[in-house]
């Protein structure tokens, strides 16, 4: 394969809320050896297999299925696919659940062999999804992995990464506390806030003084479209945007406009019943922290995965990476 000039990388990112997968062609260039990479495919499937887990400590039959029917989609996308390196990663549906290698041998059956990332992993690609999209971003920032079943803060350092993490996610929190949505006001339910805050205090304690937020995953970018009044998603409008706290309410304000909400329903699909949780997160996040605003990142673990291929089995560090969009 790393002799190969032209072939095709695919990588999968299996979350509690939300499958995905991009498929990238990289072809290196005869003359300048610098590599060429084109997005071919983005998939990106709300599976939520993490429905019900945190009560339950098992991935439901519903959502066992929704996996296996999102596994087989991306398998009959790669499959005529020629020289294809694959890559699947699952995070933390897959590193709770009692019934996970069930999970794992139905998907090794359709030919996706999954590396369950540790939460130091998780991390790693995240922060290099980021640094490789937005370098200018990336030194002195904190960043924070908000996803369906865990968060994790992760600070950027000389000596490697600071990690911490918590089983803190959108999904686990709308099952908890299922009347957190609006019309009410962002700041209601004191049992939710005193929990949101007690375990981000554990979580993010080590922040305070951090000067700059980069906010990851789908809630965060469900946000910024939705404060960008963009029509249509536009990965490179979103990239880089700034959410202050007025917008982060005013977003809040959005999903309580019941007739906008059917609007919203085509748009973002089952994502948007627990859209108000990451928003009640990441609020919260911005108290603790003292900070007016975060910036949303488009490209996290899913692109550090990419990178880690490409560094792998080419032995580079690929430039040029900023104008990539998966």
């Amino acid at each position: 394969m790393t002799n190969t000039s032209a072939f095709n990388i695919a990588v999968l990112d299996l979350g509690t809320q939300t499958f995905r997968m991009a498929v990238l062609s990289v072809k290196t260039d005869p003359l300048t050896f610098e590599l060429r990479i084109t997005p071919v495919v983005s998939l990106l499937r709300h599976v939520r297999l993490g429905e019900n887990l945190v009560k339950t400590g098992r991935i439901s039959h519903e959502a066992f299925q929704r996996g296996m029917n999102a596994l087989k989609e991306f398998h009959e996308v790669i499959r005529p696919m020629p020289f294809i390196l694959c890559r699947a990663v699952g995070t933390q549906a897959l590193r709770r659940a009692q019934n996970t290698q069930a999970f794992l041998d139905a998907a090794l059956e359709l030919g996706f062999e999954i590396q369950i990332l540790t939460h130091e992993q998780e991390a790693e690609l995240t922060a290099l999804g980021v640094r490789h999209s937005l370098p200018h971003l990336y030194d002195g920032c904190a960043i924070m992995d908000l996803g369906g079943g865990s968060v994790e803060f992760i600070v950027p350092q000389a000596e490697g990464l600071q990690v911490t993490a918590a089983a803190l996610g959108c999904v686990g929190l709308l099952e908890a506390f299922p009347g957190l949505k609006p019309p009410h006001h962002l700041a209601v339910g004191k049992a939710a806030s005193d929990h949101v805050r007690h375990v981000l205090a554990r979580a993010c304690g080590h922040l305070q003084g951090i000067q700059a937020l980069v906010a990851v995953g789908g809630a965060a970018t469900s946000v910024a479209f939705l404060a960008s009044g963009l029509e249509k998603y536009d990965a490179a409008q979103i990239r880089g945007f700034k959410i202050p706290r007025d917008l982060l309410t005013n977003v809040w304000h959005q999903l309580a406009d019941l007739p906008k909400q059917k609007k919203l329903e085509k748009i973002l699909g089952n994502r948007l019943d627990i859209l108000p949780a990451g928003i009640f997160i990441l609020s919260h996040t911005l108290d603790l922290l003292n900070l007016d605003q975060f910036v949303v990142s488009d490209s996290g673990l899913l692109f550090g995965l990419f990178i880690k291929v490409i560094k792998e089995h080419l032995h580079v560090e690929p430039s040029h990476t900023t104008g990539i969009y998966i």
